[in-house]
């Protein structure tokens, strides 16, 4: 829930330990977590009726309570939490407890994606007895280690590993699995080499051609699934270069993001390109528009678009119209060796229509801090969602009310402002007609592709890799991560028979 938690890595271990209301399945279903049931719409949609399951607890024995749920609610809401993501939470006027299992939301005005309210890692629900009177910002990230999931959090070794343990009270804990060892391991290969060899039951890597054909000749599963990450080059508008949208559109032509796209293996048979073309749904969606799909590389188009809005070279260097160079940092962080690759094929693409670009691969603590801080020119990186688009709107939105205080507002990193994309991604949280709703994320998409807050490049299939001797993993490519089910996964003994190795079907699921 936290700014520093905002990535796909923590989420994955997150997800073993704490619980929320709602979880998303594999197929992008909502479907109850910590619920007995799904919640029952009131008074047109202004009211929902939950009911917690009975029998989930705490690591303490104290059952999981709709106390707990309010306290939830009142820390997201705390602007001293550093908890960014209130989408929706900002709209509930009160929760009514009834009981220790039941209760009913209020909310100010129908919100149609309620769903996300409460669900996946950054809506896990939080322990008041254990929080409640504590400095969150502080304790939290030191000294407290709830469950609510089948694990609990045994041992954390920063930068070495993390290891989870069963969490007793869950009611069906492990389901065969005692425990979990997250190793960090940054170099790819090696993760795969690992499970080849058994010196690992899974890994998550980011897929390439080396890989693939390494698992090919070797016994372990495998296997794609739907778009799991999205990744973008985003351009900072409070930089005195790039708040031209001159330059943001030459950086745009000058990039054959079909090539960036090459860079990763097709998920399916029919060799379908990872090329994203959106900003607010990924290419699997039935709603999904290609926005942006008129960039594609033209240097000289974007030769011109410099030259007609006033920018020269100048004894081999591109200058602004102010006489400034042109010459811009492109952070990246440093775990990803692919990404770094691709952040140099753009420098090199860039370099042809006069943009000198010079990739900086950061640390990943560094750069959260920074992206955080809207502290970069460029940044290259990928994320990852819930189906709905309404968890990505305060990535584009500013609230022109609101202070100035020199930084980005919520997931804002950007720094976008456009009254227009505020007021179509405004509407979306208030449509209740699913057709008229999936319009006004269209609209808004069309216009960010003119603005260029960002540029979408590709979007990663979600792959796993795993020991034949473990049941249950499978492609996922929704916020929880990897482990969503993790619960339902069996380890066999070695002198269990094995059963057949997985191959991948090529088919998008």
């Amino acid at each position: 829930m936290r700014h520093e938690a905002k990535n796909l890595d923590t989420s994955l271990i997150s997800t073993c330990v704490l619980h929320a209301l709602n979880y998303v399945d594999a197929d992008g279903t909502y479907r109850p977590q910590l619920l007995a049931r799904p919640p029952k719409a009131e008074d047109g949609g202004l009211t929902y009726a939950y009911r917690l399951r009975a029998d989930r607890s705490w690591h303490d024995g104290r059952p999981v309570s709709a106390q707990d749920v309010a306290f939830t609610h009142r820390l997201m809401m705390d602007p001293g939490s550093g908890i960014p993501e209130r989408d929706g939470y900002d709209l509930v006027e009160g929760i009514e407890i009834e009981s220790g299992t039941e209760f009913r939301l209020r909310l100010a005005r129908p919100y149609p994606g309620f769903r996300d309210l409460f669900t996946s890692s950054t809506g896990s629900i939080m322990p008041r007895h254990l929080l409640e009177g504590i400095d969150f910002t502080s304790d939290w990230d030191t000294a407290l280690r709830p469950a609510s999931g089948p694990f609990r959090l045994s041992e954390w070794r920063r930068g070495e590993c993390v290891r989870l343990r069963r969490n007793p009270g869950y009611p069906h804990a492990g389901s065969g699995i005692d425990g979990i060892d997250f190793v960090f391991d940054h170099d790819t290969d090696s993760q795969v080499d690992d499970v080849i060899a058994g010196k690992a039951d899974a890994a998550f890597p980011p897929p390439t051609p080396a890989i693939i054909d390494r698992l090919r000749a070797s016994q372990v599963n495998w296997s794609f699934g739907p778009g799991e990450k999205w990744e973008q080059l985003s351009f900072q508008h409070r930089h005195p270069l790039l708040a031209d949208r001159a330059l943001r559109s030459a950086i745009a032509w000058g990039i054959d993001r079909d090539a960036l796209a090459s860079t990763l293996p097709s998920p399916s048979a029919e060799g379908r390109s990872a090329r994203l073309d959106s900003l607010v749904r990924r290419p699997h969606h039935p709603d999904y528009r290609p926005s942006f799909s008129r960039y594609r590389r033209d240097v000289a188009r974007a030769r011109q678009i410099l030259r007609d809005a006033g920018y020269r070279h100048l004894a081999g260097a591109l200058t602004a119209p102010d006489g400034t160079p042109v010459r811009l940092r492109l952070m990246v962080p440093d775990t990803d060796a692919a990404l770094s690759l691709r952040a140099e094929l753009i420098a090199s693409w860039l370099s042809e229509t006069g943009v000198e670009v010079v990739p900086t691969p950061v640390v990943m603590t560094e750069f959260l801090r920074s992206l955080r801080a809207g502290d970069f020119e460029l940044a290259q990186f990928s994320y990852s969602g819930n189906p709905d688009p309404i968890g990505h709107n305060t990535l584009w939105t500013h609230d022109p009310e609101l202070p100035d205080q020199g930084r980005p507002q919520g997931q804002n990193y950007v720094n976008y402002r456009s009254p227009r994309v505020a007021e179509l991604l405004g509407r979306s949280m208030t449509e209740t007609d699913p057709v008229a709703r999936a319009a006004h994320f269209a609209d808004a998409d069309r216009l960010m592709a003119e603005d260029l807050p960002s540029l979408p490049l590709l979007v990663h299939p979600s792959f796993a890799v795993w020991n034949p001797l473990l049941s249950g993993p499978e492609p996922y490519p929704y916020q929880a991560g990897a482990l969503w089910n993790v619960h339902q996964w069996v380890l066999r003994r070695h002198d269990d028979a094995a059963p057949e190795p997985v191959r991948p079907s090529g088919r998008r699921r």
